[in-house]
């Protein structure tokens, strides 16, 4: 399984999780548009796909996982991405690049 599919995976368990608490789908109701949207925009603007949907797919992880504060959640969820893509060994390189997303 490649390194978006094991996110996505990871982060719809997260977004049940949430669901289930809350009622809000966040995947459903927007994490998956702002997929969408970034993979259309990398393609057109020649960025690397894959950065960009690590990012898109990351950008709210905070939220669904209910670490720290709502208002500070761009900060929380950089170090959840961070601790994510480390465990599953992606390149030093590419997470700075990605948590810059």
């Amino acid at each position: 399984m490649d390194i978006i599919n094991q996110i996505q995976e990871e982060l719809i368990k997260r977004c049940n999780s949430y669901e289930a608490k809350t009622g809000y789908n966040y995947w459903e109701d927007h994490i998956k548009h702002v997929v969408r949207n970034a993979i259309e925009l990398a393609k057109q603007y020649g960025a690397d796909v894959e950065i960009v949907t690590l990012g898109a797919l990351l950008h709210d992880i905070a939220t669904p996982s209910e670490y720290g504060p709502m208002e500070e959640h761009h900060i929380y969820g950089a170090k959840i991405a961070d601790e994510l893509l480390h465990k599953l060994n992606y390149p030093e390189n590419k997470i700075e690049h990605v948590k810059n997303v």
